[in-house]
């Protein structure tokens, strides 16, 4: 027999939450990268 069912869930939202923050975070330096870009080349021009 394994874990009560609702025990299952929150383990699952637990391993899932991580990535999703994973995701969040990479989005936000891929996005701060590209304006840092973009800032450096406007002032080399």
């Amino acid at each position: 027999m394994g874990p009560p069912p609702d025990l299952k869930a929150i383990t699952e939202g637990m391993v899932r939450a991580p990535m999703g923050l994973v995701d969040t975070v990479m989005v936000g330096t891929r996005d701060t990268a590209r304006y840092v870009a973009s800032k450096c080349s406007a002032l080399r021009s």
